[in-house]
Order: C-alpha cells, then structure tokens, then sequence
C-alpha cells in the first residue's frame, strides 16, 4: 500500500499580522517568489518514501506521470491511496486507472472530507491540515 499526496510552497509571506509588543511594529519583507509542488509517495509502514518537486501548480498530467513513474517499479500488487483533489478526478486520470489496474495498481480513493485517514497527511500533524493529534486507522479497518 502507497499513500499519495501533494502541497505546495512559496517563499511569499502570506501571514499579515503577526504578534508583538503594544506600540512595537514588526515587518517581514516578502518578496515573489517562485510557486514550489512536491508529490510524495509513502509506503506503508514508512518503508520507503519518494517524491518529485515541481514549480508551479500541479496538473492531472504531472500527477499522472508520477504515477506512471511509481507504477514502473512495482513488483506486487499495489494499492494507491489518493484524496479526492479535482486533478485526480479529471477525466484524462480516470483514462489511465484501468492501464495502472492491469499492470497491479489500484486506486482507492479517501472519502470525502476524510483526510486524516492519509498517513501521509496525518504524518504532517497540522502542517498541511488541522489535524492535531494525528489519530488515524489502518485501511483495513474502514468499512464501506
């Protein structure tokens, strides 16, 4: 089993407060900043982790030939755990599932608005999502 997720970064400070001493004035100077995705792929277990670092937005195309990537060295039965982010509803992925399901890799997608069960998202402990705590179950105990 593979976890599967994606984020993005910038060096541009979004934040436009920030806490300080009553009549003290605090800048940080922000600049552009070039838009940096990383894909990363986890599997199960922490046995091994790999990622692939873009700039600018990810698109269905990127994430699919990062799969195709993945897929080239299985060599069992796989499972990839997705959420349920538009590019991996987009019709040009939902083409490529039954390709990566005759080569032994099937997509299983998280249900809506269940992010905690990626133990890739959970492993960020509110990095990427509130998800203090970081609770989660295996897959194996989700039931339809």
């Amino acid at each position: 089993m593979i976890y599967f997720d994606q984020s993005g970064f910038s060096l541009l400070a979004t934040v436009v407060y920030a806490w300080q001493e009553v009549g003290v004035r605090l800048e940080i100077p922000s600049g552009r900043s070039k838009w940096q995705s990383v894909l990363g792929f986890m599997w199960q277990g922490c046995q091994k982790f790999s990622s692939f670092v873009f700039e600018g937005s990810i698109t269905s195309e990127i994430v699919i030939e990062c799969i195709n990537k993945i897929a080239r060295k299985l060599n069992k039965p796989t499972v990839l755990v997705i959420d349920n982010a538009p590019i991996h509803r987009s019709e040009e992925f939902a083409e490529k599932i039954e390709g990566w399901e005759q080569k032994g890799l099937d997509i299983y997608y998280l249900p809506t608005y269940s992010s905690e069960l990626n133990k890739q998202t959970s492993k960020c402990c509110g990095r990427k999502s509130n998800t203090n705590g970081c609770r989660w179950k295996p897959i194996n105990h989700i039931k339809n």
